[in-house]
């Protein structure tokens, strides 16, 4: 479900991406991306009530008028289907009350809603058409996942259709006010496009912290891969860690420092760190080949009659290169790979890919006072 998309600049004067298949002959609903913010259903008495649907519908992984990929994907009743699907979040002893429907002309087998700790064969099968019903205690608090399967979503090894079938399930513990992130790592394997929250660099989102502030993460892989997932300038605490169906958290004061994890397939972590320097700073998997330009569905050449894809000239077979380097952040103008002025290229910022080590050892983003601001990639 994710993931050999790491840096893309997509220029808008030099590439034209087009669409897999026709948008208007398919007819078929758009997906929107979500950023696990809102918890679904309806929770009321101890009991969150859910009315939860698989469709298809169309991706788009990029800008809205960007590529546009038909896939599976999860909605709530009655609202847009969304990638990741709708976030299941609970306190512990919640009751999970869930209506599925299956809108798909396939069956699907339906993963990771029972209560934990639990086993990956409690499994939900739902025919095409047809309606289930499945209620259960949330269980021990942790960050878990729930995906679906169906039989034509391989092909070849790669999952296709079924690929974006998947969804946050966290369980917090009684009395406590969730002050956190969620984010889940999608993969899909068309030519491969992968996502954060059901966007693709450079249109994940941007996240503003302040120096000093603590922050805290919760990552999901619901992709078909492993990714060591690497923050760039800081180490982070790894506060917990979970198979999808377990999870351990570790004590305080005894919790590993970080600045790469790998989580592995169906794997979930939590983590907490602390932006000690102003500046631009990424966020992403370190495997060389997703750390390089993807190969687009469709391309234009440039003046020079070579394809042109952002940043990096390719080889007439369009194989990607890697991307390394991009901008340092140093409050100056900037004259790296054609950038100018303040390091935008199309309305996408540079990002700083290490502490600059002027000025004392600090990166000098012009006020001390400013956020740092953050760029997930994929």
């Amino acid at each position: 479900m994710m993931w050999n998309r790491l840096l893309a600049f997509p220029l808008a004067a030099t590439v034209t991406l087009g669409t897999v298949a026709p948008v208007a002959a398919q007819q078929l609903p758009l997906i929107a991306a979500n950023d696990n913010r809102v918890t679904s259903g309806q929770l009321r008495d101890g009991v969150l009530t859910l009315r939860l649907e698989m469709r298809k519908g169309i991706w788009h992984p990029e800008g809205e008028d960007g590529e546009a990929i038909p896939v599976y994907a999860f909605g709530e009743t009655g609202k847009p289907l969304q990638v990741p699907g709708p976030a299941i979040r609970v306190p512990q002893g919640t009751t999970i009350d869930i209506t599925l429907h299956n809108d798909l002309a396939v069956p699907a087998t339906l993963h990771g809603l029972h209560r934990r700790p639990g086993t990956d064969d409690d499994v939900v099968s739902v025919a095409a058409g047809a309606t289930r019903h499945v209620r259960f205690v949330a269980g021990a608090p942790g960050t878990y996942l729930y995906y679906g399967r169906t039989p034509d979503g391989l092909r070849r090894n790669q999952r296709l259709h079924d690929a974006l079938l998947g969804g946050a399930l966290v369980v917090d513990p009684p009395g406590t006010v969730p002050a956190d992130r969620i984010f889940v790592l999608e993969r899909w394997d068309g030519p491969t496009r992968t996502a954060i929250n059901g966007k693709s660099w450079p249109f994940t989102e941007r996240l503003d912290y302040q120096v000093g502030e603590r922050v805290h993460w919760k990552i999901i892989n619901a992709s078909d891969l492993s990714h060591p997932m690497h923050l760039h300038g800081f180490h982070f605490e790894l506060d917990a860690v979970g198979d999808g169906e377990q999870y351990t958290p570790f004590e305080d004061g005894k919790q590993p420092m970080e600045f790469t994890h790998n989580v592995e397939i169906g794997q979930t972590f939590a983590m907490t760190w602390v932006p000690k320097e102003p500046g631009r700073w990424l966020y992403h998997c370190h495997r060389a080949p997703h750390m390089r330009l993807p190969i687009p569905l469709v391309a234009n050449l440039d003046l020079a009659g070579q394809p042109f894809l952002g940043l990096l000239r390719t080889s007439p077979r369009l194989q990607p290169k890697p991307l390394l380097g991009i901008i340092s952040i140093n409050g100056r103008q900037h004259r790296e790979f054609g950038l100018q002025g303040d390091g935008q290229v199309g309305g996408i910022e540079g990002w700083t890919t290490h502490v600059s080590r002027r000025r004392g050892g600090r990166c000098v983003s012009g006020h001390r006072t400013l956020p740092c601001s953050f760029g997930l990639r994929t």
